[in-house]
Formats: C-alpha cells, structure tokens, sequence
C-alpha cells in the first residue's frame, strides 16, 4: 500500500509541477494538469483536497468532467 501512496504522490507531484509550468508555456494545458495532480494528491492530502473543491467551485465543468473518474474505486 506504501508503494502505490508513493507512485500517487509522486505523480501528482509531477503533473503539478507541469501544470504551472503549462501556466507560462503556450504548448501545455496548464489548468487540466493541475486538476488532474490534485486529483491524486487528494486521496492524501486534505490540502489537495480544499484546492480542488476551489477549482471545482470556479470550473464546474471540470467538476463534472472528473466525477465520475474520481470516484472510481481502486
């Protein structure tokens, strides 16, 4: 179970990551990629999660986009 935290975690970590740089970037869709980190990082992190809620406040599309794909269970 530690191990699959850790590939989560480190994913998450990554698209993050890739997502701000997309912010600045033309080439990357900064905003999908740093929903999607946030996704991962939430099942771990309550922070993650209160970022997400914002974002999903802000963007209900993206909210009902990745629902369904969110509750999916592991």
């Amino acid at each position: 179970m530690a191990a699959k935290r850790l590939v989560s975690l480190t994913f998450g970590w990554a698209l993050v990551i890739i997502g701000i740089l997309g912010m600045v970037l033309p080439v990357i869709p900064g905003l999908p990629l740093i929903a999607i980190g946030l996704i991962f990082l939430s099942k771990s992190s309550p922070w993650a999660q209160q970022i997400l809620e914002k974002l999903y406040a802000r963007y209900p599309k993206l909210a009902e986009k990745t629902k369904k794909w969110r509750n999916h269970p592991r």
